[in-house]
């Protein structure tokens, strides 16, 4: 079976973790990108599959690393997923119309990505089980995740990364 690679572009580590976690357990290779440049060009260099974009990151936008993705003859087949935390309600047919084949609102239902990228890509034999374990133990991470994080009433990157290191 053929082995996918995700690049999954997103300045957010708690959210970066909780969706590589799940497309490990699925079996994708997943390449990590923390800004927009990154992304443009981790996207030439590794050629992924399909790309997962936060909107919101670092050195230039998710619809500017959007543009140049499309516009890109190395890149302009590779199917781009967009996510956001905005309230911006014409955000998801922006960047339909941008290329984009498909957006997820943060927090993100991992099920939800999941099926999108297993719809744009078979999904990969994991130990023998096709589409197995199904974001599973991803999702229990993410939420315990969460709510440790709201429980403590603390910033999500510094404390997440510090916790990390203890």
């Amino acid at each position: 079976m053929a082995e996918y690679k995700v690049l999954i572009a997103d300045d957010d580590s708690v959210i970066a973790a909780a969706v590589s976690g799940a497309l490990r357990a699925r079996g994708y290779t997943v390449v990590l990108a923390r800004d927009a440049m990154q992304a443009f060009m981790f996207a030439v260099q590794q050629q992924p599959n399909v790309i997962l974009l936060a909107f919101n990151m670092p050195a230039g936008t998710g619809l500017g690393a959007l543009t140049r993705l499309q516009e890109s003859a190395r890149t302009s087949s590779i199917p781009v997923l967009v996510m956001s935390g905005s309230t911006d309600l014409t955000l998801p047919a922006t960047v339909r119309a941008e290329g984009a084949k498909g957006f997820f609102k943060k927090p993100l239902d991992l099920n939800a990505l999941c099926a999108r990228i297993d719809e744009l890509l078979p999904s990969p034999s994991v130990k023998g089980q096709r589409g197995a374990p199904r974001c599973y133990f991803a999702r229990r991470i993410f939420s315990r995740t969460m709510r440790f994080f709201s429980s403590t009433n603390t910033s999500f990157g510094s404390n997440f990364t510090s916790s990390l290191s203890s």
